[in-house]
């Protein structure tokens, strides 16, 4: 695996790991702004998406590792199909390719 491929990996769970625990701090703060007695309902909410966060995470990271591997460098694109001259209506010659 290149490191490059490790990094992305990592920063991909973190990003699906990450977005599940805010948006459930959010709906703690929400809960805790309307009314004092659901803290524990606050605190619970925060609790029971820690394992979402793992799964999430790991979905996260398998499908951006998947990415890695298979999609092609649009650098190779180009090169395996080099542009041609094109003549524009109005007969300008146009080169595409630099």
């Amino acid at each position: 695996m290149q490191k490059d491929t490790g990094l992305a990996i990592v920063g991909a769970f973190a990003c699906g790991a990450l977005s599940v625990l805010l948006t459930s701090l959010m709906v703690a703060l929400s809960l805790l702004f309307t009314e004092e007695s659901f803290f524990e309902v606050a605190a619970l909410v925060v609790t029971a998406h820690l394992p979402v966060m793992i799964i999430e995470g790991i979905i996260t990271a398998f499908c951006i590792g998947f990415l890695k591997k298979v999609v092609i460098p649009l650098e190779e694109v180009a090169a395996a199909f080099p542009a041609k001259d094109t003549r524009r209506p109005d007969g300008v010659t146009v080169n595409r390719s630099g």
